[in-house]
């Protein structure tokens, strides 16, 4: 019997209330790794970034949430 190869990423997108510039270069950073290290206890962040007003993850499924459908 064959081996089955799966592989899931998801995109998140997070956008502060009323898109207020809130996110500043100072703490946005540490802001991002703090997000990516919370995510690293599941799943594997690829990427976690964004600007004043939102951030963007992008981070790979972990295999046992994608048989557990």
């Amino acid at each position: 019997m064959p081996n089955t190869y799966s592989q899931i990423s998801i995109q998140a997108v997070f956008a502060v209330k009323d898109r207020e510039n809130i996110i500043t270069h100072e703490w946005g950073n540490n802001l991002h790794s703090y997000i990516a290290g919370i995510i690293q206890k599941e799943a594997m962040p690829l990427a976690v970034g964004g600007w004043k007003h939102h951030i963007h993850i992008f981070s790979e499924c972990p295999q046992y949430y994608v048989f557990l459908t």
